[in-house]
């Protein structure tokens, strides 16, 4: 870096930041065109699914996954000598259940806020 000695260098100096600021923000804003193109796909396949949205009652469709597979396993484990009605009808059950009371405190959280 030179030293700047006068008003004429300090503001050629200006405008040389200047230009190299515009420069900069412009490939910036290419390469962020570039890596937002290249991730529409992703995007776009995870907005058809619909994992990450949140529903009306606030519970995200990934934790009810979640929630349906952890009921699945621990049904299936501690119902694996019992009769196939008790193993279909148990866990539909628990899953109705846990679906009412996340519903039911949603709506507790929209009244007190």
């Amino acid at each position: 870096m030179n030293k700047i000695n006068n008003y004429q260098e300090l503001v050629a100096e200006r405008i040389r930041l200047e230009g190299e600021l515009q420069l900069q923000k412009a490939v910036l804003t290419t390469e962020m065109t570039a890596i937002k193109n290249q991730l529409e796909p992703l995007v776009d396949f995870v907005s058809i699914l619909g994992v990450f949205k949140k529903k009306e009652n606030g519970i995200s469709p990934l934790i009810k996954i979640g929630v349906s597979l952890g009921i699945d396993l621990l049904s299936g484990k501690l119902l694996a000598q019992s009769n196939w009605l008790t193993r279909g009808v148990l866990p539909n059950l628990i899953k109705g259940l846990v679906n009412r009371f996340s519903s039911r405190k949603s709506d507790y959280d929209k009244a007190s806020t």
